[in-house]
């Protein structure tokens, strides 16, 4: 008699490390009435403004705007209190939205999240709307910038070139991940950061465009040589990222159009010479 032995199942795989989310800024319940959207809901809302480069900005119900993704820096924050406190009081027709709250999520493969929640401002992005513009409107924007990004230069900058903080440069040219000196950062010396961009085009461009490389490596420390010092600017001024809404105590825009008030969708504050 032949007895079969048993074969037990093998075990059932070990679930998944659990996420972790953590709070890095909630504003007080006192100063903001309306309960704030946790991951759950920013994540599931179909509201979707923008998708781009692992960042997407979604709408949340009728208050929030969240941007977030594992390439949303927390500097970003950073840049948005700092320009609110610099341009609130002196410039109230170029508004920078109201920091609401900043989360991360770490992933079971020790990926990153950043979310940041801001007011939401009913608007629209200056490109949609700049051939529509007469002249005299578009003069009128172009004033309103220029003031602005004047203002943003005045402000005492610190000695050296790099993001707030004496942090990195916070532009996609340069590698996060990387600690070479063409890495973004923050350096010392205007020289210091013209050898980087130098470095970093040779770096991506490799064997292929080395002649490129050196003829950069020539004209550029000419080129790109000011007076030794850094000033605040904004870090990608461009009109998708200016941002127009209706109605407003300052007439910046004629009144047949309904956009009277300008604000930056997305500063980078950054020191550059």
């Amino acid at each position: 008699m032949i007895t079969m032995r048993k074969i037990s199942p093998p075990p059932p795989p070990p679930p998944p490390p659990p996420t972790r989310t953590r709070v890095h800024l909630s504003v007080p319940t006192d100063q903001f009435p309306m309960p704030l959207p946790l991951v759950d809901e920013i994540e599931s809302s179909p509201d979707v403004i923008k998708t781009l480069f692992y960042r997407r900005v979604v709408r949340v119900r009728e208050q929030f705007v969240v941007k977030y993704g594992p390439n949303v820096q927390p500097i970003e924050c950073e840049n948005m209190v700092f320009a609110r406190q610099h341009l609130k009081s002196l410039m109230p027709h170029v508004i920078v939205p109201r920091l609401l709250a900043v989360y991360q999520k770490y992933g079971p493969r020790s990926e990153t999240n950043t979310y940041i929640v801001t007011e939401y401002c009913p608007s629209r992005q200056l490109d949609e709307i700049w051939d529509k513009m007469p002249e005299s409107q578009r003069l009128d924007v172009v004033g309103l910038l220029h003031d602005a990004v004047k203002l943003i230069r005045s402000i005492p900058a610190p000695d050296y070139f790099g993001s707030l903080g004496r942090t990195k440069i916070n532009d996609e040219y340069f590698d996060p991940g990387d600690s070479s000196v063409a890495a973004g950062g923050p350096f010392n010396t205007e020289e210091e950061l013209i050898q980087a961009i130098i470095l970093r085009y040779k770096e991506v461009g490799g064997p292929s465009l080395a002649h490129k490389a050196n003829y950069y490596g020539q004209v550029l420390p000419r080129l790109l040589k000011g007076n030794g010092k850094s000033i605040f600017t904004h870090g990608d001024l461009q009109r998708k990222n200016i941002l127009v809404r209706p109605g407003g105590e300052y007439n910046v825009l004629s009144e047949e159009s309904p956009t009277q008030y300008l604000w930056f969708s997305t500063l980078r504050a950054e020191l550059w010479s």
